[in-house]
């Protein structure tokens, strides 16, 4: 790219998010209890199937992509600790449009998607943060996008 360009990308973007929820962390894990441990390789959701749970990051790196019929894959980015992933989920009836991976070994608590309505009803905070925190995520999708 040109540096002077008006499409230089913007550096406080970029393709792995954590810590967004980390101020939530102890709270979480004394709701939802520590998880468990999952080795590389884990799928965690696929696009196409209908996601059951929310996932919190507690450690690890979880890669984000699609993929079309011929296999072709398009990533789209990494979440790493104190992070929420598959948020497909809170479409209900809705199959996922991403699928979600283990790069690494991770620890994840899973959370279904009452569990997470009744936790926002609890901490209305959380909510903001929620939110806040999916605006971060279609940041990055838009500036992707581009």
């Amino acid at each position: 790219m040109l540096k002077n360009s008006p499409y230089l990308s913007d550096s406080t973007i970029n393709f792995l998010i954590k810590n967004n929820l980390a101020s939530w962390k102890k709270t979480i894990l004394g709701t939802f209890g520590t998880g468990k441990i999952y080795p590389p390789g884990t799928i965690f959701s696929h696009s196409g199937q209908l996601n059951k749970e929310v996932f919190y990051l507690v450690s690890g790196l979880v890669k984000v992509y699609t993929s079309n019929p011929g296999g072709y894959q398009r990533l789209l980015g990494y979440h790493q600790d104190n992070t929420l992933f598959a948020l497909d989920c809170l479409r209900g009836k809705d199959e996922a449009v991403v699928s979600t991976c283990a790069v690494k070994e991770c620890q994840v608590i899973k959370i279904s998607g009452q569990q997470l309505k009744d936790f926002l009803f609890q901490h209305p905070q959380f909510a903001y943060d929620l939110l806040l925190y999916e605006q971060d995520v279609l940041r990055l999708m838009c500036f992707d996008a581009e």
